[in-house]
């Protein structure tokens, strides 16, 4: 559950037009961020997920066959049962920042992941504003992505 101290983190997003991407971030009590990438296109998309953290990250994914798929859904490799219990082997991934500081990972079409990571403490940074001239201070996330060009063989 995200709990009653839960709040929605406003998200930069940055991608190519056709990128059917959906993202939400949420912060919960302890400091931790939940990013939730939904890829609704019918291609991969290479997520650069840039946050102001620098543990290493879980991602549980969400997968499918289609969109409106009634069986082989599993998440975090574990699908349900007729009883409603989870079965199989969890698979839950680790990712930590890449050389250029933010977390990257690929989205296969029609699938989401749910990145949690714990939030370092604030920054004292501040950023001067080209704009205005001026101080800022960024408090939010910022999501890079990019379409994954499928290789010829």
């Amino acid at each position: 559950t995200l709990g009653p101290q839960a709040r929605l983190v406003r998200l930069h997003l940055t991608a190519p037009r056709n990128a059917d991407l959906s993202a939400w971030a949420v912060r919960v009590s302890g400091d931790k961020l939940h990013v939730l990438l939904i890829d609704k296109s019918n291609r991969s998309l290479r997520i650069d997920l840039r946050l102001p953290a620098s543990a290493p990250a879980s991602v549980q994914r969400l997968l499918a066959p289609s969109p409106y798929s009634e069986s082989g859904v599993t998440l975090d490799g574990q699908r349900l049962n007729a009883a409603g219990d989870w079965i199989g082997t969890l698979r839950t991934e680790t990712i930590t920042p890449g050389p250029r500081g933010g977390y990257e990972l690929t989205l296969t079409r029609h699938s989401a992941a749910l990145v949690g990571v714990s939030l370092r403490a604030p920054a004292r940074s501040r950023v001067l504003s080209k704009h205005h001239g001026r101080v800022a201070v960024s408090h939010h996330a910022v999501l890079a992505v990019r379409l994954h060009r499928s290789r010829k063989h």
